[in-house]
């Protein structure tokens, strides 16, 4: 059984499940949210707190009452308790002994959160001799979302590898492992411990049934004395979907959560910075300067049209992330109007490759817009300097 006294680290492996209930279809429900771990273990509580905070709705108009349902689940991925709230906009709804309040009689669980609005939502595991809380934020998570938009996924794979910033086996704090699988298939996957000089110091290798769940107490029991991160990847081939956090805790206690994020795959490039050169084309014909902001593995940034013939009035462009095939891209979201008096719509994306550290990037430029012009520019960039 696993103990508060000890840090955890809860890892939900995301997805649709052809058995159980754990991620049945919800009607009207749009919105999607993961508390990894709620617990009355071990002289603890949980609270949840819901916030509603959108002020308008396609659907439902202004100031948008939000129907929640919170679904609890066992360590073994079976529903185990469940209720419907009302969220107003700028209200916090906070549900005490959350595991009591959905009608659970389980130890320890996670929690599901679906709505037909967008919301934020939270827990507090609190000890109760101290009443010291630990406060764990919800996970928004799209379930079912496409591949390409997931963070850390190159289109072709569902495979995710996560970062714990830090684990410690010290005589005063201590790490526990949490792994949920929650997909309609399961696979190996593997536990990686760093010293905190980045030094790989243990591997450990694990399997995991659909629905079924891993728990190690004491993650760094091979290594005492040591601190550090800890990155979870899955098998090759293996399709996981992966969330993760941590809670850090001294022997009395009392600790905090660690939120785990994504980690891009590992052969995806960091191309941050100002590029500047040539956009060679039909309608494109000149030169331009990019700046590439970079999250991980999504990108964003501005096309200025520095010199040349191009076919849009306007000459600063803001473009938006997407990750292709373990390439950076920047792909306009949304067709743009242009200020010109035909009021042109267009869109415009431009895919870049590089890397190997020779400060080059060459890829295309594609444009469309609604007078029927098209184009497919090549590309040729040299980095010019930082953004910052």
């Amino acid at each position: 059984m696993l103990r508060l006294q000890r840090a955890c680290i809860v890892v939900l492996f995301l997805g649709f499940v052809s058995r159980g209930d754990a991620f049945a279809q919800t009607s009207g429900f749009s919105y999607s949210y993961v508390i990894p771990f709620v617990t009355s273990e071990n002289n603890t509580r949980t609270n949840l707190g819901l916030n509603g905070y959108n002020q308008i709705s396609w659907v439902k108009g202004v100031n948008p009452i939000a129907s929640v349902r919170v679904r609890l689940f066992d360590q073994q991925g079976q529903l185990a308790g469940s209720g419907n709230y009302s969220v107003q906009p700028n209200q916090l709804v906070q549900i005490n002994n959350i595991i009591s309040a959905l009608g659970g009689s389980i130890g320890t669980g996670w929690l599901e959160i679906r709505a037909d609005e967008p919301i934020a939502a939270w827990a507090s595991v609190i000890f109760n001799s101290t009443n010291d809380p630990s406060i764990e934020l919800a996970i928004d998570e799209q379930i079912g979302k496409p591949t390409p938009q997931l963070e850390g996924i190159a289109r072709g794979t569902e495979s995710t590898r996560l970062l714990i910033d830090s684990s410690v086996k010290t005589p005063t704090f201590q790490s526990s492992l949490v792994v949920v699988n929650l997909a309609s298939t399961g696979g190996p996957f593997s536990i990686k411990t760093y010293d905190n000089n980045g030094l790989l110091i243990e591997t450990k290798s694990a399997s995991i049934n659909a629905g079924g769940m891993y728990v190690n107490n004491d993650i760094r029991s091979g290594v005492p004395g040591t601190f550090g991160p800890i990155v979870i990847e899955p098998g090759p081939g293996t399709p996981l979907r992966l969330v993760a956090e941590s809670i850090v805790q001294s022997a009395n206690g009392t600790g905090a959560f660690f939120p785990a994020y994504t980690l891009p795959n590992a052969g995806f490039p960091s191309v941050a910075g100002i590029w500047q050169g040539s956009v060679t084309g039909t309608l494109f014909n000149g030169q331009i300067r990019v700046e590439i902001h970079q999250e991980r593995q999504t990108f964003y940034g501005v096309i200025t049209l520095v010199s040349g013939n191009f076919p849009t009035t306007q000459r600063s462009i803001e473009m938006y992330g997407l990750n292709y095939a373990n390439q950076p891209g920047i792909v306009q979201n949304t067709n743009l109007e242009d200020t010109d008096p035909g009021k042109t719509i267009y869109s415009l994306r431009v895919a870049l490759a590089g890397g190997g550290g020779n400060q080059q990037a060459q890829g295309f430029m594609f444009y469309q817009d609604s007078k029927g012009r098209t184009d497919l520019a090549q590309v040729t960039l040299t980095r010019s300097g930082s953004l910052f």
